[in-house]
């Protein structure tokens, strides 16, 4: 029976047949036998009166069962332990009772005995705690590697993309463009006015049209407006903007007196509200989205809340990483280099909602 419990107890990476586990039970076997010998046959071997002296005198019978105990504690940690302290108590139960009947002397004898559990435990627990504390650091190293991997990857896709809208569409419509040019030129010289003005005509509208398109690459890359216009009426443009390209009723709330805000801190705002009003679109499935602003006396708080179906939110946004799921983590990101506080709030059909705090 002892031998079957052992094997449920020991760590599995121990064998049944480990000569640690031989090493236990001969132990608490020897010592077992040692001590009922001494009631039942009267054996006692010359060493032994010293120990029994001790024993005696400081009410802690059978103390040499503490030797399977720790070498148990050694090799096993704390299950091993554990059922060895167990058998130990019911082997020490009769030799104390029998010694010292009382309650008190029982109890403290188990007391005794209880102390080195107890170190065991301690020294488990921490050890178990240090374990987790340095899987979590590696876990987060390695969130942090695919996390740059991944926005190396968009840096240059996102280049590949501009070079690519450049070369395809702008390029080859400044291309257009100069060769309707040099045709009205032909044109002037053979003093046809009706196709030099609808020739005007076509290369004015491409160079209107390339030039639209090159501001909004350009507001893409950087949001003049926010230098141009200050940081509030920035977010109600990007709103506005919002509500024109697609089916979901975006507003904004501002509360408080708008103020200037610490350096980089409205650029990292206005990108998160732009990266969250993206998610909305493609992800929630929303028909309302709003931005609220709180001036506060401290600290400024913006707040992007949808009513789009939700999602289970990790215990680590960082855990999105694995998923590719870029967004939210690289506005934490964002939000962290400049020491804010950036919190996700949601669950399946109750909606999303992002919030941002800096200090001001």
């Amino acid at each position: 029976m002892y031998y079957s419990a052992l094997q449920r107890f020991v760590p599995r990476r121990r064998s049944l047949y480990s000569p640690h586990l031989v090493i236990v039970i001969l132990l608490t076997v020897g010592i077992a036998i040692y001590y009922y010998s001494r009631i039942l046959f009267t054996f006692q071997p010359e060493w032994s009166w010293q120990l029994e002296i001790f024993e005696f005198l400081n009410n802690f019978q059978g103390s040499l069962f503490i030797i399977p105990i720790v070498y148990a504690s050694t090799i096993f940690w704390l299950r091993g332990t554990l059922l060895t302290w167990l058998i130990s108590v019911c082997l020490i139960l009769p030799i104390a009772i029998y010694y010292r009947p009382s309650f008190l002397s029982v109890a403290a004898n188990v007391f005794f005995l209880c102390i080195p559990l107890l170190l065991v435990v301690f020294v488990s627990l921490q050890i178990n705690w240090r374990n987790k504390e340095r899987q979590t650091m590696v876990d987060r190293e390695k969130e942090r590697q695919i996390y740059v991997a991944q926005i190396f990857k968009a840096h240059e896709d996102e280049r590949k993309s501009i070079a690519q809208e450049l070369h395809d569409d702008a390029i080859q419509s400044l291309l257009v463009t100069a060769n309707t040019i040099q045709t009205i030129i032909k044109s002037a010289s053979e003093t046809n006015g009706q196709q030099i003005k609808e020739l005007a005509v076509i290369a004015r509208d491409e160079i209107l049209r390339i030039s639209g398109d090159l501001k909004r690459m350009a507001l893409d890359l950087r949001p003049g407006i926010l230098d141009n216009l200050g940081f509030a009426a920035a977010l109600r443009w990007l709103v506005d903007r919002f509500n024109l390209e697609g089916n979901v009723v975006a507003e904004i709330i501002v509360h408080g007196e708008p103020r200037e805000l610490p350096a980089g801190t409205d650029l990292i705002i206005f990108r998160v509200v732009h990266e969250a009003l993206n998610n909305v679109r493609k992800h929630a499935r929303a028909t309302r989205v709003t931005v609220s602003l709180d001036y506060e006396a401290e600290k400024i708080k913006m707040t992007v809340g949808d009513n789009g179906h939700g999602f289970n939110v990790p215990e680590r946004i960082g855990a999105l990483i694995s998923k590719e799921k870029l967004g939210l983590v690289g506005m934490q990101e964002r939000v962290r280099s400049l020491n804010g506080r950036f919190d996700v709030q949601s669950s399946p059909s109750e909606g999303t909602r992002v919030v941002v705090e800096f200090k001001t």
